[in-house]
């Protein structure tokens, strides 16, 4: 167990190295940033976005992130925007 957290080293080890790695790169930190958004829209909007329609989305965000690299971060910022407007405004229209 590492000191008082409940956690073992492995557990710790693996978490500080995700957040290190999300540090480092400017698509991990922009693809973080807009999951955290559009989950939170889909937590506090369950009714009208749909976990189906999260994870689709998701899926999508995950390919862009794959498809970028930090040398085309804008690139990656319009496509990612678009990709969750597409989500967003498409729930609130129907609704």
């Amino acid at each position: 167990m590492y000191l008082d957290t409940g956690k073992t080293c492995r557990e710790i080890g693996a978490l500080n190295k995700q957040k290190e790695k999300i540090k480092n790169s400017l698509i991990l930190k922009e693809y973080t940033r807009e999951y955290k958004r559009m989950h939170g829209l889909y937590y506090n909007h369950t009714k009208i976005f749909k976990e189906k329609q999260f994870k689709e989305w998701s899926r999508k965000a995950r390919n862009l992130r794959n498809i970028y690299n930090d040398s085309q971060i804008e690139e990656f910022k319009v496509e990612l925007e678009k990709l969750s407007d597409m989500y967003w405004k498409n729930i609130n229209e129907i609704n």
